[in-house]
């Protein structure tokens, strides 16, 4: 295996004009200088630099006016590549994407039967995926992060242990930067860039899964970080509602009510999702189950206040997202009830792929926190290859 190149700091304005060529496509200097305002000698060495660590590349040149076509920018898809990691119950999987957000291969996936196995699967797949062109690694775990320390804190993933540390991990990254989030952060990733949405639009991500529901609160642009690195645990809100007990220790818990099992107690035996696609007779069952998901929901939404609830989940169901729209809106508060638009979205195509958009975050959202936590510090690059 071929090692990665030294580590490579971004620094704002390299961020800040990659992201701007992410979202827009090709343009020329003059072009990016009059959308941002930098200056145009700046945007002349930071788009070399750029280029010269394989994130843009020459494109076709592009018309202006009248006169000659001017010599344009772009992302290059293939110089470079972020590697994503995913540790969740039941598995860990990893993946390798272009810096378009496009798989080079399927991923890879490992099943773990003990919390032993997981840090151990991670750091094999990871070195695996990694080679000269890996620009970052996007690492995604369910639970709680203490990043400092990098220590595993809580998480589903390893129900019976705690403080696992992730330090092999850095370990096997050597000096490749990498980027460490709860999984729904990495599933915000993904949307953030992907929708190319106003970053100044708070927006509270909601993923619905059969026994897991997890949240990520964007406020201005990335994730609010908290006292812990961990998603806004929505899924651990609780309810007076008998259900299975959750792996936190307790019952009532959201994610325990959006659950097979928990229909399992309401007398039915089909799978959350068949019935999601097919109500039918069990209609009155999953009525229930959506009432109390949207208790939660709105409740949620009056605290916070976002622009936007969107429910990202994989029941390709009108019928269910029109229903448990008309389950939270008669519950908030009716200021926000006319202005939150409650939309769905699709999940990214698997876990892995979620967790290397980290990667990309940090390359092309200029406000994404760095690698380790570490804020952005406006000081002299190193000259490439140092």
């Amino acid at each position: 295996m071929s090692r990665p190149e030294p580590f490579i700091q971004l620094l704002p304005r390299d961020r800040r004009l990659a992201g701007v060529l992410w979202r827009s496509g090709a343009m020329s200097r003059s072009q990016l200088h009059r959308l941002t305002g930098v200056h145009p000698n700046l945007v002349g060495v930071t788009a070399q630099r750029l280029i010269d660590l394989g994130i843009l590349r020459d494109a076709a040149p592009v018309v202006e006016g009248r006169g000659r076509p001017s010599a344009a920018m772009e992302v290059d898809p293939a110089s470079r590549n972020i590697v994503g990691i995913s540790i969740a119950p039941g598995g860990v999987e990893a993946v390798r994407l272009n810096l378009r957000g496009e798989p080079l291969a399927p991923p890879e996936r490992i099943a773990i039967r003990s919390d032993v196995d997981t840090i151990n699967a991670a750091r094999k797949l990871l070195t695996q995926q990694i080679d000269h062109k890996t620009l970052a690694i996007g690492v995604s775990i369910t639970g709680l992060i203490d990043l400092r320390n990098r220590t595993l804190l809580f998480s589903s993933a390893l129900p019976e242990a705690r403080d696992v540390s992730l330090a092999p991990l850095y370990e096997s990254a050597g000096d490749v930067p990498v980027v460490l989030d709860n999984d729904q952060h990495a599933v915000a990733a993904w949307w953030l860039l992907v929708q190319r949405v106003d970053p100044r639009e708070d927006a509270l991500l909601v993923e619905l899964r059969d026994g897991r529901l997890g949240a990520s609160m964007l406020a201005g642009g990335p994730p609010n970080r908290g006292c812990v690195l961990a998603g806004n645990e929505l899924g651990h809100t609780r309810l007076p509602i008998e259900t299975p007990v959750c792996y936190c220790g307790h019952a009532g818990c959201l994610e325990r009510i959006f659950s097979t099992a928990y229909l399992a107690t309401l007398g039915v035996t089909r799978p959350l999702a068949r019935v999601i696609a097919e109500p039918g007779a069990d209609a009155a069952a999953l009525a229930k189950v959506i009432d109390l998901l949207a208790y939660g929901l709105a409740n949620a939404v009056n605290f916070l206040r976002p622009h936007r609830l969107v429910i990202i989940n994989p029941f390709a169901s009108p019928p269910f997202m029109d229903q448990l729209d008309r389950a939270i809106r008669p519950r908030l508060l009716p200021a926000l009830a006319e202005r939150v638009r409650i939309e769905g979205a699709p999940e990214p195509a698997g876990e892995s792929v979620a967790a290397a958009w980290l990667g990309l975050a940090w390359v092309f959202h200029p406000s994404w926190s760095q690698p380790n936590g570490e804020a952005d510090v406006e000081t002299p690059p190193a000259t490439v290859g140092e």
